[in-house]
């Protein structure tokens, strides 16, 4: 799936080098957008912005599972439940509707919504896209820019990239 994501955004964004640099949480800031990387989920690189109200959203790979994944975060979501699941819906720029359901949990110590996808088109999606809604049932949860999304997902993609020449390099052939 990952390698699907990352031919067609090249595609989108013209060719993308692998560049490796230092070994930390923080790969950089791409127009306002934090670019990461997740050690616990084998290495996986990320973007992420707060935004009014509290809100935060991440947009991620999960190599671990080989899948991306999309985190909604508000402290004043105190009610939610890890492991619950809830219904959401998203929508991007005036793109039809992505459905299914959320997963609760706490991220970085905030309560956070949880979407995991293996659709290639979720990134595609959101990286071409200039906004982003959700709605929990009919409440609407999120309302933001996805402005320099473009330029912040094609770093995280190069991010990506050398991790995975990094966990690549090295490794025994020959552990179980």
């Amino acid at each position: 799936m990952l390698k699907r994501v990352f031919l067609a955004l090249a595609m989108l964004c013209g060719a993308i080098p692998a560049v490796l640099a230092d070994d930390t949480a923080t790969w950089g800031v791409v127009r306002g957008w934090t670019i990461g990387v997740d050690t616990t989920i084998g290495n996986g690189c990320f973007i992420y912005a707060p935004f009014e109200d509290g809100l935060y959203f991440r947009l991620g790979f999960n190599p671990s599972d080989d899948n991306a994944y999309v985190v909604f975060g508000n402290p004043a979501w105190q009610s939610l439940e890890t492991g619950q699941s809830y219904p959401v819906e998203m929508q991007m720029g005036r793109k039809s509707k992505w459905t299914g359901d959320a997963t609760g949990g706490w991220l970085d110590g905030i309560p956070s919504l949880i979407v995991t996808s293996t659709d290639e088109d979720l990134v595609i999606e959101i990286a071409s896209q200039t906004t982003l809604k959700a709605w929990f049932r009919s409440t609407q949860i999120a309302n933001i820019s996805l402005k320099g999304t473009m330029a912040a997902i094609q770093e995280m993609v190069e991010c990506q990239q050398a991790m995975n020449n990094l966990s690549g390099s090295g490794a025994d052939p020959f552990a179980e």
